[in-house]
């Protein structure tokens, strides 16, 4: 069916005036743009996060991209109409006399294109130059369609290389002083080499240079630009007194300098094709998702303005630069900035606009073809303009309230996204990547299943953190409890808290208290009456107050033992990632799921759950025995989750 389809393009395309079947290409560009959200929503993606254009730019070369390569695609099929006669009427070269130097030493020349304008007809044109030029082309999925397009390029006296035997072929014909054709703009990250590229860092292929090298090959840089004036209106001039309408403009550089390290030749390569991207944008082609070949990161953290989700968020993050540091450790030293992490703020219009967009996300038609218009909609005005923005290929969120932004934000940016915590039912397809506890039971293929929840505690981090408070605390004791309260029952935290307090005079050890921000007013009063003037109380951080910087990890670090209450699955977490003994202080009956959470740990021996009125003996316990406790250690099951999607 493709095919007929096809066929019947080609003929329509030759039968047409060429404006007027310009025009019909132009048309069906357009028509693609909108029928195809996929490369539309691709290639918007690749301009904002390498041109860093604003969306209003961004969007319009969009539109011209696609509208241009229906030009181009008609271009292809009225290849037969060319011919020697005719192809100095249609195409204008510039620079033809480098590619004859190169030529005039014998060993054959490399010319290196890339998708850029119509890069077909620039080997069509010089074949029918008269020059020997063979290119090397992909095979199309259609074997007829590959066929098809073979032909076209045949008809010119192009000789086509086929994958698989073509690096023979390739030496053949540059020992044979034949020009070979081939594109220099997409290459994998196994064999590429990593190069500047619009401030960003993207593998480019190293293959030309390795054969050029081998052979002794020339490699010559060519483009080719459609002649316009206005908005796509062809220029007309005169040459030989007749009247000609040149259609293309192919610009030829002088012979690439392959001198110096692999990575600088195929960089003075990249900077070339730099500066004709930037010329013209709209002939790139851009609707390629170029991702998969860029070693720059740039992670969206979206943040509902609560610590404990945005600190799961970044502790996500954080194995996204050390995955790019242990698999490029040479190119990470080098580009120390390639991870860029940038938080933004969500903020909807009020309570009932988070729920329209939900509604948003479940509708079809909403989701794919008013996505942006749907986040304007519900978001504040300046929410919306920095998330809309902000250019990203990896998205991040954490809680309920970001599932739907983050879900929209991918498909705008056409990026990867994780989400933490697990996400609506209906909506777990539409992420790459899902950090879920084990407790919640999800067995999807994109879920990675943890014991706790993501954090930035470590051994190292508690260590370092306690070198900048240690001294100024001047602790002197050599028990030294840590402790963290959550929104308790007034009245158990307040049996915990006598417990405490009986249990530091009876073994002479300081307290570190801190609270979190959902600790009710009502027990932060009580702590104050109790400990303000507690001679063994050494720290008292009332979050709602007075908080300090990193007073979680500094707590951890100087403390020999941390009590925790049980209201907090991210509270137990980080503490049981510190490697201390961590007691967690039942606080009453929980929900099912946090007692999963809290009886796993305590089967693998990380923490000790207590009520209150144990917690004196087990504390007594814990530091007469000083077992080396269980650490709790998700990131090796988050880093290969994050691998596989990078």
């Amino acid at each position: 069916m493709l095919l007929l389809i096809l066929r019947f393009l080609i003929k329509l395309a030759n039968f047409l005036p060429l404006r007027f079947s310009l025009w019909l290409g132009k048309t069906g560009g357009k028509l693609i743009y909108f029928l195809l959200p996929r490369y539309r929503h691709i290639a918007y993606a690749n301009i904002r996060f390498f041109l860093g254009m604003d969306r209003k730019k961004a969007l319009r070369i969009t539109r011209n991209l696609f509208e241009n390569l229906g030009m181009f695609i008609n271009e292809i099929f009225r290849f037969f109409r060319l011919n020697k006669n005719n192809i100095d009427s249609y195409v204008d070269f510039e620079g033809l006399e480098n590619l004859d130097t190169a030529l005039s030493e014998g060993k054959g020349v490399i010319l290196l294109t890339a998708h850029l304008g119509n890069w077909e007809m620039s080997g069509v044109a010089l074949g029918l130059k008269g020059y020997s030029i063979k290119v090397l082309a992909r095979q199309q999925r259609d074997s007829r369609i590959d066929k098809l397009l073979n032909l076209y390029r045949q008809s010119s006296g192009i000789k086509v290389i086929k994958k698989g035997m073509a690096l023979r072929e390739i030496i053949q014909g540059l020992r044979n002083n034949e020009i070979v054709g081939m594109l220099g703009d997409q290459g994998g990250k196994k064999t590429g080499v990593c190069v500047k590229f619009f401030e960003r860092y993207i593998f480019l292929p190293r293959g030309f240079l390795d054969i050029a090298r081998r052979t002794g090959a020339k490699i010559v840089p060519i483009f080719i630009f459609p002649v316009e004036s206005g908005k796509g209106k062809i220029i007309s001039g005169t040459t030989s007194g007749r009247k000609n309408r040149k259609r293309y403009k192919i610009i030829i550089g002088s012979s690439l300098v392959c001198e110096g390290s692999r990575e600088s030749i195929v960089q003075r390569y990249a900077n070339i094709l730099q500066d004709h991207i930037a010329s013209c944008p709209e002939q790139y082609l851009w609707i390629y998702n170029l991702s998969k070949f860029t070693f720059s990161k740039t992670v969206l953290i979206l943040d509902d303005e609560k610590a404990g989700h945005l600190n799961q968020s970044r502790a996500v993050a954080s194995q996204i630069e050390s995955i790019q540091s242990e698999k490029y450790p040479q190119l990470f030293a080098s580009y120390p900035n390639s991870v860029e992490i940038i938080i933004k703020k969500v903020e909807y219009k009020n309570r009932f606009f988070r729920f329209l967009l939900t509604f948003c996300l479940s509708n079809v038609f909403l989701r794919y073809l008013c996505g942006s218009k749907c986040l304007r909609f519900c978001l504040t005005k300046m929410s919306y303009k920095q998330l809309i923005e902000t250019p990203a290929n990896i998205i991040i969120s954490c809680g309920s309230s970001l599932i739907s932004p983050n879900i929209f934000l991918k498909q705008q940016n056409f990026a990867k996204n994780i989400v933490i915590m697990s996400p609506f039912v209906f909506s777990r397809k539409f992420f790459n990547l899902i950090i879920a506890p084990c407790h919640d039971h999800l067995r999807q293929a994109n879920v990675v299943s943890i014991l706790g929840t993501p954090n930035l505690i470590t051994s190292q981090v508690v260590e370092t953190a306690a070198k900048k408070i240690k001294k100024e605390l001047r602790l002197q004791k050599n028990l030294i409890i840590g402790i963290f309260v959550g929104d308790a029952s007034y009245s158990r935290f307040q049996k915990i808290l006598t417990e405490i307090i009986k249990v530091s005079q009876r073994l002479d050890a300081e307290l570190l208290l801190a609270t979190s921000r959902r600790t009710s007013e009502r027990i932060s009063n009580l702590i104050k009456q109790k400990l303000s003037g507690f001679a063994l109380c050494k720290l008292l951080v009332i979050a709602n107050e007075r908080n300090i910087k990193d007073a979680v990890p500094k707590i951890l670090g100087l403390s020999n033992l941390i009590i925790v209450t049980a209201d907090s699955i991210s509270m137990v977490s980080e503490a049981a990632s510190s490697g201390k003994p961590v007691i967690v202080a039942k606080m009453g009956r929980s929900k099912k799921k946090k007692e999963e959470f809290l009886d796993s740990l305590k089967q693998k021996r990380i923490i000790n759950l207590v009520f209150p009125n144990e917690l004196e003996n087990k504390i007594i316990e814990i530091y007469t025995r000083k077992e080396k406790p269980q650490i709790l250690d998700d990131k090796e099951k988050i880093k290969r989750g994050v691998e596989q999607i990078l």
